[in-house]
């Protein structure tokens, strides 16, 4: 038998395994893991209940608000998104029904997000995502100055 005809006879079933064996590895293959700012894109529909807490104005204890944060990526793949606040058994804050997120960030489950408002003040949301519900807390800020804290819960709305 001469070389190139042992060549062939030896290579070419070894040749012919591995590509039947590429596609099937290619469709196995898990898909790349999402950025993890993917897994926060979206709106969060849930409830704010500012604490009684001693930095906390008085007449705001237990006040319920029904919030939504939407959550987008912007051009350079950062995230940013809206606000939004409505009565539950007071009125949002200042009567602050909008607002700006302008800063977010989400690390291992643990979202981050600062919130501007129309009349200066900012709220600092964080919350722990679990499938598709999140738990955290919230504190708001005017000025530099404390003015509320409490707990928030949201369900991803979509």
């Amino acid at each position: 038998m001469t070389q190139s005809l042992l060549f062939r006879v030896l290579l070419l079933p070894i040749a012919l395994l591995l590509l039947a064996l590429v596609p099937a590895r290619a469709q196995n293959a898990a898909p790349p893991p999402s950025s993890p700012g993917e897994q926060v894109v979206g709106v969060w529909s849930g409830t704010t209940r500012a604490g009684c807490n001693v930095d906390s104005i008085a007449t705001r204890c237990n006040a319920l608000q029904k919030v939504e944060i939407t959550l987008q990526k912007d051009e350079k793949g950062e995230l940013t998104g809206f606000y939004k606040c409505a009565y539950g058994n007071q009125n949002c804050y200042d009567l602050n029904e909008r607002g700006k997120v302008v800063n977010a960030s989400l690390t291992a489950k643990q979202l981050f997000a600062r919130v501007q408002m129309p009349d200066g003040s900012s709220c600092i949301f964080n919350g722990r995502i679990t499938g598709d519900d999140l738990h955290g807390g919230y504190s708001c800020a005017n000025g530099g100055a404390p003015f509320e804290r409490g707990v928030w819960q949201a369900h991803r709305a979509y």
